[in-house]
């Protein structure tokens, strides 16, 4: 989720590589938000992806990602004939250590339309990953 100008390719990532861990609280509305706890490993080659907007397009998806004062924000609009989803995120780099996400979606199917709120907190944990592989994050607890 998170993108810039390629010119950050060459500068050190604003935070530190290796095993992140995020708590994440997904609220759509009906007063019974769930919780999530996930590790991920971030490589450089994962984070250079990342600040080059290289997100998997899909057929009907329209994706860009921007660096803002204090981080990156994303836009996603998907649609077919039975569905659209709408989303906005940002993430905001606290410090090498830690960040701050937040991202709100719409998703309209079969003339009913949900609205979802992620927010999520992440800290480095270790410069190595363990078993958690890049691109494979692991829910925790």
């Amino acid at each position: 989720m998170l993108v810039g100008s390629t010119v950050m390719v060459a500068q050190e990532p604003p935070v530190k590589m290796g095993l992140w861990e995020s708590n994440s609280v997904v609220d759509n509305g009906d007063g019974s938000p769930v919780k999530a706890k996930m590790r991920s490993c971030i490589t450089t080659a994962d984070w250079e992806k990342i600040v080059q907007g290289d997100m998997k397009q899909h057929p009907g998806c329209k994706n860009s990602m921007a660096k803002t004062a204090t981080g990156y924000s994303f836009d996603v609009n998907c649609s077919n004939p039975k569905m659209t989803v709408q989303a906005h995120g940002t993430t905001h780099i606290v410090d090498a250590e830690h960040t701050q996400s937040e991202m709100h979606m719409t998703t309209t199917f079969q003339g009913k339309t949900n609205n979802v709120v992620t927010r999520s907190e992440g800290h480095f944990v270790s410069a190595s990953c363990g078993a958690v592989q890049p691109g494979s994050p692991q829910e925790i607890e």
